[in-house]
């Protein structure tokens, strides 16, 4: 048998073909479209592209982390956390996986303030001029929400009695109002 001559050279495969990414989009949308403060708002980020895709998407206003869900079948899922009344806008970022790039979209979103009710009731009905009166206000929101404001008082100031604004709690604000 012929001999073995030792092989002196080195093994090497081939480089891996390049893996170009699929280009990806992503459009953000929420549930209501048109929240109220307090009530709970889901916003659904849907990534489009070829094929199936794994990852997340990681939702933030400005700079700050708002939340984080997996993509599953194009679709990534998160209720809000409560936002203050007013003007945001949401980013939702694509974080990509091995064959889908990264992408991402934004939302504006516009919180409503929520519609409060007020309830007045007094300590005397009816009552006579010149005698003294205390006032129950009871503010509610219709969402669940603690209100918080300052109602003013007004009255005579020549008469006795606070006028100075009350805070408004979850309890009634009493007002003493006094000739």
């Amino acid at each position: 048998p012929p001999a073995l001559t030792p092989f002196r050279g080195r093994f090497s495969s081939p480089p891996p073909p390049p893996v170009s990414a699929h280009a990806t989009s992503i459009s953000l949308g929420s549930s209501p479209s048109s929240p109220v403060y307090g009530q709970t708002t889901t916003v659904r980020a849907t990534v489009t592209s070829s094929g199936s895709m794994l990852g997340i998407v990681t939702f933030t206003e400005g700079v700050t982390a708002v939340g984080v869900a997996p993509v599953v079948g194009g679709v990534a899922t998160l209720v809000l956390p409560v936002l203050g009344a007013g003007s945001h806008t949401l980013r939702g970022t694509y974080s990509g996986d091995a064959t889908h790039g990264v992408s991402l979209g934004f939302l504006p979103v516009t919180i409503a303030k929520a519609p409060t009710q007020v309830a007045v009731s007094t300590s005397v009905n009816p009552s006579r001029y010149g005698s003294s009166v205390g006032l129950s206000i009871v503010v509610t929101s219709a969402t669940g929400t603690t209100p918080t404001a300052v109602v003013p008082r007004y009255g005579n100031p020549t008469h006795r009695g606070s006028h100075a604004p009350v805070p408004v709690r979850p309890t009634p604000a009493p007002y003493a109002l006094a000739p």
